[in-house]
């Protein structure tokens, strides 16, 4: 958080497509932060990673994160 809505997003010289994301974001975060605090509270041992503007695709968007928190992970089992 906060996302990334992709690319397209951020490359469009459309002004009505850049304020309907932006808007959209701007709605989403607040959500997802809700769904982040809920998980949180309901599993208190579970280890919650944020990653600031990922995108849905959080492999392709934060390739060396995905890879560490998961090598982190695995470290344990």
């Amino acid at each position: 958080m906060p996302h990334t809505l992709g690319p397209w997003t951020a490359t469009t010289t459309d002004p009505k497509i850049r304020q309907t994301a932006k808007t959209y974001a701007a709605t989403l975060t607040p959500l997802t932060q809700a769904q982040v605090s809920a998980f949180q509270k309901a599993i208190p041992t579970a280890r919650v990673v944020v990653l600031p503007n990922a995108h849905h695709y959080v492999y392709l968007s934060n390739r060396a994160d995905v890879l560490r928190e998961l090598n982190a992970f695995l470290a344990t089992l």
